[in-house]
């Protein structure tokens, strides 16, 4: 099961049982709710499919909600894979701030119409998060950006949602409860991330426990998931063998 906050991994390696891809709800949830609400929703959906144990592979600001959802619930985690995401408080990383005071000023409505229109336009702007965003598709990349700009009333709840984002407590708070998670987890970290750098790879290792192994990728970056598929779906592969006896 996968929860992710973009579109799916691309790789058939990786689906095991049913894959659960939660989406961020920009500017429905609360300031105090917007992690801890989105755990929320894993759980009801596992509730809802009478999924008692999850393997979860989390990427970006998917990787906190797993970490809240895990420690609130850790009966369902059968294994926890964490890769590049928010963790602690870097939560929201510094160097996504610019982005935010963007929204803050209005900047997204304001050109709403000419980012649906040409989604190229920003190309540049989801570089910081690939080794090499040119070989990201047109068609993919409009993908990912149309649903954010098709209406005015979508581009004001990104807004929104992006000036929500801030509230530490729901990624601090649930440090002592890290100490107690058990469940074998996996760490894939990319290293070349200015986001999340490898230190808190490092930091959930001392944290967790069921922390089994750290998995470094040279130069990878906060989508490494997409750009680098095969070696995510390897290490993923590797513990669940390892950890899964009907796998071995």
């Amino acid at each position: 099961m996968a929860a992710r906050d973009r579109p799916g991994l691309r790789s058939a390696a990786l689906h095991r049982g049913r894959p659960l891809r939660p989406r961020r709800h920009a500017g429905r949830a609360g300031k105090r709710r917007l992690l801890r609400g989105e755990a929320d929703l894993l759980e009801a959906f596992c509730a809802a499919k009478g999924l008692d144990q999850v393997d979860l592979v989390a990427n970006d600001s998917a990787c906190a909600i797993a970490q809240i959802f895990a420690v609130r619930h850790p009966e369902r985690i059968r294994t926890l894979t964490l890769t590049n995401g928010d963790t602690h408080d870097n939560y929201p990383p510094a160097d996504f701030e610019p982005t935010r005071a963007l929204a803050a000023s209005g900047a997204f409505s304001a050109q709403r119409q000419a980012f649906y229109d040409n989604p190229e336009l920003l190309r540049a702007g989801f570089g910081s998060g690939y080794e090499d965003v040119d070989k990201v598709a047109p068609e993919t990349l409009a993908t990912y950006v149309r649903p954010l700009f098709a209406t005015p009333e979508a581009t004001h709840g990104v807004e929104r949602w992006l000036e929500a984002l801030g509230d530490t407590t729901q990624t601090t708070e649930i440090e002592p409860l890290l100490r107690k998670l058990t469940a074998p987890t996996l760490i894939v970290w990319g290293t070349g991330d200015h986001f999340f750098p490898i230190k808190w790879a490092h930091w959930l290792k001392e944290r967790i426990p069921g922390v089994r192994e750290i998995v470094e990728l040279e130069g990878a970056k906060l989508f490494f998931p997409e750009e680098r598929p095969d070696e995510l779906a390897a290490a993923l592969k590797d513990h669940w063998r390892a950890t899964t006896p009907a796998m071995a």
